[in-house]
This record gives structure tokens, C-alpha cells and sequence, in this order.
């Protein structure tokens, strides 16, 4: 071969090579050619529980062909309103994370979302996936629950040893008379340094779910409502025992150890114990209900698939099962305080309670009694509206017209139902 044919070769064949590594050295940066050359499945999902975020974070890490892309969100409302807001403009995610609290149906009606099938709602206590369920179908598969407790100053409230934690031990009547006994003025300066009991910035929807614990026709609602409502202004004005208009500061004053008694939601146990530390010791009590027959309110969890490509609904349904694996609800319950909901977990932990810290017993007896899911559907949302002012107006002043608040309830609670029959 001539020497200039020759050279012009190499330099052909120079060019080719640096063309190739231009071509690889993008892919190179991310991951092994081999790799790339593979088919990957892209999700969005949208979250408001920063530990189901983890989670997902960890799903991807054990399966690196899957890239999902995670939004978190303050709140479960606010992830509510603009996934309302994508579905009206067609630029949904793939995947979604959903509350009992907002409201499933208008969700549902769009035509957005895929239903889950009978076998996925298997997987699931019955229980909890009749939260999420609409005209007959299953719209999103629950991962996990949340109930309202008192935490409980040890240092300000000593329970007799032994004594269990149930559904409905602790009245409103016996509630007060502790809180009373731990408000304290410790130095006499006329103000009021230890609040017995304060409730954090759920004040209201722990009210609606308490009146509505019982169920019952709006007649006995506007009864019992009335009762609570009495309880609720009497501790503010009466007793002096919950500061007014101050659900801000509660989990502060708690954790300050300037609080006997602090209504707040399961899921905030491990957020507790970070920042106590061993200042004090804590435990948990339920909720008090009128009587034994009612039910502690419960807030469910779960996800749902909008519509998309089929790989990428078979993706969500994939990650839908793994938070529903034994080690998963584990963690989610250790790290969280996520109550378990595939079938039948809670009563297998319950038969080892030595497995569990006393807390983590505690709340799992709790969870173990009557439970009611949260209304989810229009007539949840108007009542929980029409409580929040009336909690408003009991603790903003000491003169208060109880039955007409009474009344205004019954009449949310009627509205409700009608909307609710309307669909408006």
C-alpha cells in the first residue's frame, strides 16, 4: 500500500474512533454502556409523607432500570388541589399519593385514574380499603393509616402500672379533671406556665371526628356535638386548663415539657422522641370517645395510578406492592408510625408485643380496637369547614351561644349529605 493511502487511513480511521467516544462518553457519565442500551421506565410520583418518599428512593436504588422522579408536598390538601388542578389540564403524574381527608369521587369521575382490581384490594384489610373505594371500585390502594392520640407527660401523668390502652378508656370528663390537675402556675407570677392539655393545628378535625364517632341521625349529631362543644369552650374559660387559639404552639409546648396532654396525630411519635430525647419519659393514650360502642377515626393513605402507558401503570402497581411487603409496613411503622394495612399484619405483630417498644405496643392496642375511616367524600369536608370556625369562636370568647353552634353543625351536617347525593 502507498504511503499517502496509508496515511490518509490512520487518519480515517483517528477521525472514526474520537466520533465512537464522543458518542459513548454522554452514556459513560451515567451508567455502563450495556446498560444504556436497555429500555428504562420512567415514573413521577407525587407525595406528601417524606418517608414513602425514602422509600421510593430506596425502590429505585434496588432496581436501577426504574427512574422515578419525586415531588413532595406540604400536605395532603395542597397535593389534592393540584393534582385536581393537572387532571383539568391533562399534565398528571403517573403516580399519586392520596388521603381519606380530601375527597376520592371528583377524583375518581375525571376519567384520570386507573382502578385497582380485585386482586391488588386483596392485599389490603377490608377496612381500610373501603376508604378509597367509589361506585364500586377501588381508585387507590391504601399503604397505611394515621389515628389521633394523646401523648401524655410522664413527669405530669402517672398511670397505674398495667393499665391497657383501649379504645374509649379515657372520657372527656376524666380528661378534663387531669388537665386541671396539671395546669400549673409554677411561680405564681398569674401566668400560666404548664398547660394540661393543648391540641396541635388538627384542633378541628379532631372535633368533627369525635362528634362523629357515633354516627347517628343529624338530630343526635346536633346533640352530641353540643356536649363536645360544651367540653372544648369549658376547658378554655372554665377550668383555664388549654391555652386559647394557640394549636401553633402545641407540639412546642409539649415538647418544652409546658404540656401534660397533647392531642396530635400517631405519625409525629418518632418526631417526638427526636427532639425529647430523654428530657422525659411519653406515652400514648387514645382518644376519648362518648362510650365504648363508638369508633376511633382513622385517616388512611394510599396511592393511585393515572392513567398512562401500560409498562408505566404496571410500574406503579409494582411499587404499590412493595409498600405493602411485610419489611416495608415494618418500616413504616418504626419510622413513621404508619399503621400496617395488608391483611391480616396487625393482628400477626399483636401477637408478639415483646417485639415492639412499650410506644410502639401502646399504639398498636390502640389500633387494634374500633376503628371508623374518615369521611373523605363532600359532607366531610363542609363539616370539618363549619367545625373549624365553631372551634374558632368557642375559644375566642367566653360567651358563646352552645346550642346555635349546635344547630349551625346539624345544618353543615345536612348540606353535606345533600351534596354529597348531588355529586355538586
Amino acid at each position: 500500500m502507498p504511503k499517502r493511502s496509508a496515511k490518509w487511513m490512520a487518519v480515517a480511521l483517528i477521525v472514526l474512533a474520537c466520533l465512537l467516544l464522543s458518542w459513548l462518553q454522554p452514556l459513560g457519565r451515567s451508567r455502563s454502556l450495556q446498560f444504556a442500551m436497555q429500555t428504562d421506565v420512567s415514573l413521577t410520583a407525587w407525595i406528601y409523607s417524606k418517608p414513602v418518599a425514602r422509600l421510593l428512593s430506596d425502590y429505585q436504588a434496588q432496581h436501577p432500570e426504574v427512574n422515578i422522579e419525586i415531588r413532595i408536598f406540604r400536605s395532603e390538601e395542597r397535593l389534592y388541589e393540584e393534582l385536581a388542578a393537572a387532571i383539568s389540564t391533562h399534565a398528571t403524574p403517573h403516580m399519586a399519593e392520596i388521603g381519606s381527608g380530601p375527597g376520592l369521587g371528583p377524583l375518581a369521575d375525571s376519567g384520570a385514574l386507573v382502578p385497582w382490581d380485585a386482586e391488588d384490594a386483596s392485599a389490603v384489610e377490608e377496612r381500610y380499603a373501603e376508604a378509597f373505594r367509589h361506585d364500586g371500585r377501588l381508585w387507590a390502594l391504601p399503604y397505611g393509616a394515621v389515628l389521633s392520640v394523646l401523648y401524655y407527660n410522664e413527669n405530669l401523668l402517672r398511670r397505674p402500672a398495667g393499665s391497657p390502652a383501649v379504645a374509649g378508656e379515657l372520657t372527656w370528663a376524666q380528661l378534663t379533671e387531669q388537665a386541671m390537675k396539671m395546669t400549673q402556675d409554677v411561680n405564681g407570677d398569674g401566668v400560666t406556665d404548664i398547660w394540661g392539655f393543648v391540641a396541635d393545628g388538627n384542633a378541628a378535625r379532631y372535633l368533627s371526628g369525635a362528634i362523629a364517632a357515633g354516627g347517628g341521625a343529624a338530630a343526635e349529631a346536633e346533640a352530641s356535638s353540643g356536649q363536645l362543644f360544651r367540653v372544648w369552650h369549658d376547658l378554655v374559660f372554665r377550668y383555664k386548663a388549654m391555652p386559647a387559639l394557640e394549636h401553633h404552639l402545641a407540639l412546642s409546648s409539649f415538647i418544652d415539657g409546658a404540656a401534660g396532654l397533647l392531642l396530635a396525630p400517631s405519625d409525629i411519635r418518632n418526631m417526638l422522641e427526636e427532639y425529647i430525647g430523654g428530657t422525659f419519659g411519653f406515652g400514648l393514650l387514645p382518644v376519648p370517645l362518648r362510650d365504648r360502642n363508638e369508633a376511633a377515626a382513622v385517616r388512611v393513605s394510599g396511592l393511585a395510578r393515572l392513567r398512562s402507558e401500560p409498562e408505566t401503570e404496571l410500574l406503579a402497581g409494582r411499587i404499590a406492592a412493595y409498600l405493602l411487603e411485610p419489611e416495608t409496613q415494618r418500616r413504616l411503622f418504626a419510622e413513621a408510625s404508619k399503621l400496617p394495612v395488608a391483611a391480616g399484619m396487625l393482628e400477626r405483630w399483636m401477637e408478639n408485643p415483646d417485639a415492639w417498644t412499650e410506644r410502639e405496643a401502646e399504639l398498636l392496642r390502640i389500633a387494634g380496637g374500633k376503628l371508623r375511616i374518615e369521611a373523605s367524600e363532600a359532607m366531610g369536608k363542609t363539616v370539618r369547614e363549619q367545625v373549624r370556625l365553631i372551634q374558632e369562636q368557642l375559644e375566642g370568647s367566653a360567651e358563646v351561644c352552645i346550642p346555635c353552634m349546635a344547630q349551625s353543625y346539624r345544618q353543615a351536617l345536612t348540606e353535606g349529605e345533600r351534596t354529597g347525593r348531588s355529586g355538586g
